[in-house]
């Protein structure tokens, strides 16, 4: 499956999570990531005819933003009012699946049931829930990231891969497919996107151990790591 990611940031350059994920999947030919931002600086207002064609070349649609006042970033609106069709020609666009990547500067349990901001994330952005519902999308599950300037080493690497994950399969928070999909991406990793020294062997041990439990896969990575 082809997945292309709208990324709606209005500093793209400046943003240091949206700059790691955007090294994370620059080696993926099947993922294409547009900065709506850059695109609308550089190209001037938003062509439906367009945006709608390039749309249709791709499976899976991914919204990545960092959260702002509870909500996208405006560029975002922007290209949907422009782009997507209404009434009958919303069901040229079926069959495709949407998800969420989105940044936020607090902890992930503001957003718990109960929690300071009162919402869930998932209550927050569930009108891109009812989008897909619109479009007959498959709506997939939100991937949050929060405050990521405070994640350690081990935890960036991680979420590397949850990220590859999620962008090339869907899927990121089952632990078996994550497991199959882990081994199938290292065997297939070069040294000149991830070079492999002394460190990044510390955190991808650790990382190995985190997984002890998922036995069917476990096996496979520790000989993934002999060969590191």
């Amino acid at each position: 499956m082809k997945t292309l990611i709208l990324l709606a940031h209005p500093e793209v350059d400046v943003s240091s999570s949206q700059q790691f994920l955007l090294s994370a999947v620059e080696d993926l030919a099947n993922v294409t990531v547009v900065d709506l931002q850059g695109q609308l600086t550089s190209q001037g207002p938003f062509q439906q005819a367009a945006e709608l064609e390039r749309l249709q070349a791709y499976d899976r649609l991914i919204f990545q933003f960092n959260l702002y006042w509870y909500q996208a970033p405006s560029i975002l609106k922007n290209w949907l009012d422009v782009v997507l069709p209404e009434g009958s020609e919303a069901k040229n666009l079926a069959g495709k699946e949407l998800g969420l990547v989105v940044s936020t500067g607090v902890s992930a349990h503001h957003f718990a049931s109960g929690g300071r901001v009162g919402r869930t994330l998932s209550e927050l952005l569930s009108p891109y829930e009812s989008l897909a519902r619109y479009f007959d999308w498959t709506y997939l599950p939100i991937f949050h990231i929060a405050q990521f300037s405070y994640l350690k080493e081990e935890a960036k690497y991680e979420l590397l891969w949850r990220y590859r994950a999620y962008v090339e399969t869907g899927n990121y928070q089952s632990e078996h497919a994550f497991g199959e999909y882990l081994i199938k991406a290292l065997q297939e990793v070069t040294a000149e996107h991830l070079p492999i020294n002394a460190t990044y062997r510390r955190i991808f041990e650790a990382f190995v151990m985190h997984y002890e439990e998922v036995h069917a896969t476990n096996a496979e990575l520790y000989d993934l790591m002999e060969e590191w």
